[in-house]
């Protein structure tokens, strides 16, 4: 370390010298800048003194000179009569004119004698500071490259090497894709595939006729249709994977792209037919909504970054998403399990759609039967079943009835009094606001900045408008079965509910031992034992305890407490 400081002092004391060194060239630039401003100066008197010497010339020219000439032709004008005595006198004022232009002449000359020498003298200093600034760039340019290699030893060819470069940068693709009609396989390929789900639930009619079936529920008419779908869309997804291959696309795995093809069939038909069967026109409009806001938000032409955040956020919540992305992995290559994560998040959009083509669609059965009875009475659109009872009641509702059928028909009947009065307000109030609300969302479109946020009100207003409007007309079709359900006798109203629990999946309810244990209390005989045990049924029990209620001085409520 010693020696290093000692080479480094050395080193110091060597820049110090050349720093003065420098300084005095500096002192030196300073001097030779003083004389190129005293030269400049001398530079500028000279174009001072010619411009000087051409403003006198060009005064005794205008002053002198040109007077001259004018009252000479002025008198040889005047003096023409007198032209032949005249002339011994002409030629001495011809001697004074040649003398005027050869002095004219001298001043020209001498004007650009000056004008010569100015330029040079421009010329000259121009050439000078150049070189000293040169002069100058070398010797700084020297003294750095030559301390700085000195100190750091580095091979000043080297150094314009990695100047010249800094940096190689080299492409290495990870998934290749041939062409552009492989990488966009997956998009349309799913596409073409709902396309093809969509097209089986408009051609096929979702409703199962019971002529040589027998009776059944409906979730086994749900099933029994879907298995005909499903197995045509299974089709369907082989011939247009199987298509594509024979195109030529690139595919690193054949069996996993018509793999994938089936499975998607397999979601897709489920979860249209579920739509349409559940909510029939209307789940068939959100089929083709549903396609147009997967076309730009799934990804599939465009990476999502480059789309607006409102399908960035939508993105995830669509069957396109996880379609395409395992039919990506088929083509350009896998990438660890992503392939069939993609297939396993595409199967998850089953459960949604068995809870609405299951479930709900039982509850719209009723709802169901009113558009498709509007639809036929139209005689201009291809309606479902027309022979639906569509008179399905709730649990609750029946209960009701048996309980108290002349209590619930007088409630009941206020409540229809009631809603029949309101009925045509309901309905001209509905119309006014379909027609209304979206002409004036439409024209604040016109003055608004927010376009897109106003057209998704727009869609919005429509459907809630919509809604109500079935609504209404929904429970005006339900108040003449209900009012039929009030006028049914007990018996009926057991065998409804017989009906009723056989069809929530309650076949093993023991109502014909009820049916008996009545019986026997409306005759006076002890009801039917239960073959469990000597007790009578809770049925039974149930049905002496409002016998000996309705002979209490309680009445109906003492029943109801019991």
């Amino acid at each position: 370390l010693d020696d290093a400081i000692a080479q480094v002092r050395a080193t110091q004391a060597d820049l110090a010298g050349k720093v003065d060194a420098l300084k005095q060239v500096s002192s030196d630039i300073k001097d030779a800048n003083d004389t190129v401003g005293g030269l400049a100066d001398g530079v500028n008197d000279a174009i001072q003194s010619g411009a000087s010497s051409l403003s006198g010339l060009q005064q005794q020219v205008s002053g002198t000179t040109m007077p001259a000439l004018s009252a000479v032709l002025d008198d040889v004008s005047a003096g023409a009569g007198q032209l032949a005595g005249g002339a011994a006198a002409l030629s001495p004022m011809l001697d004074q004119v040649d003398a005027t232009l050869s002095q004219l002449d001298g001043i020209l000359a001498q004007c650009a004698s000056s004008v010569a020498g100015a330029a040079a003298s421009v010329r000259d200093a121009g050439q000078k500071v150049g070189s000293l600034a040169n002069d100058v760039a070398a010797i700084e340019g020297l003294q750095t490259v030559g301390a700085v290699s000195t100190v750091l030893d580095l091979d000043p060819e080297d150094v314009g090497t990695f100047l010249g470069s800094p940096a190689q940068l080299v492409t290495e693709s990870v998934f290749p894709v041939a062409n552009y009609g492989s990488n966009v396989t997956p998009f349309y390929t799913n596409l073409a595939l709902w396309v093809g789900g969509f097209v089986l639930v408009a051609i096929y009619k979702l409703e199962v006729d019971d002529e040589g079936v027998g009776d059944f529920r409906p979730w086994q008419g749900f099933f029994g249709r879907w298995l005909l779908l499903n197995l045509i869309g299974q089709l369907q997804a082989i011939i247009c994977c199987v298509g594509d291959l024979c195109l030529g696309i690139q595919c690193v795995s054949p069996v996993a792209f018509v793999f994938a093809g089936m499975v998607e069939s397999f979601v897709y038909v489920f979860f249209i037919y579920a739509l349409s069967v559940a909510f029939k026109h209307i789940g068939k409009a959100l089929g083709v909504l549903l396609v147009v806001l997967q076309i730009p938000g799934a990804s599939g032409l465009y990476p999502i970054e480059m789309q607006p955040e409102f399908f960035q956020a939508l993105k995830p919540w669509l069957p396109f998403t996880y379609g395409i992305n395992a039919m990506r992995e088929s083509v350009a290559g896998f990438y660890g399990c992503y392939y069939a994560q993609n297939l396993g998040m595409l199967l998850v959009f089953l459960i949604p759609a068995l809870l609405v083509g299951v479930a709900a669609r039982r509850h719209l059965l009723n709802i169901n039967a009113l558009f498709d009875r509007r639809l036929a009475e139209t005689d201009l659109m291809i309606s479902e079943r027309t022979d639906m009872e569509g008179a399905c009641f709730r649990l609750s509702t029946i209960v009701k009835a048996l309980m108290d059928s002349g209590g619930y028909k007088r409630t009941f009947m206020a409540r229809v009094a009631h809603f029949e009065l309101r009925y045509p307000v309901y309905v001209k109030r509905g119309f006014a606001a379909l027609i209304i609300v979206p002409l004036a969302l439409t024209a604040l479109m016109f003055v608004l900045p927010a376009k897109f946020g106003l057209m998704i009100v727009w869609v919005i207003s429509l459907v809630v408008i919509c809604t109500f409007l079935i609504v209404v007309e929904y429970l005006h079709s339900r108040v003449g079965q209900k009012t039929t359900l009030a006028d049914m006798s007990r018996e009926e109203l057991y065998g409804l509910l017989d009906a009723e629990l056989k069809e929530e999946f309650m076949a093993f309810a023991p109502l014909e031992k009820i049916r008996l244990d009545r019986e026997a209390e409306r005759d006076g005989t002890p009801g039917p034992a239960d073959p469990l045990s000597d007790a009578p049924t809770m049925a039974g029990r149930a049905a002496a305890d409002r016998g000996a209620s309705a002979q209490d001085g309680d009445g109906q409520k003492g029943g109801e407490d019991r």
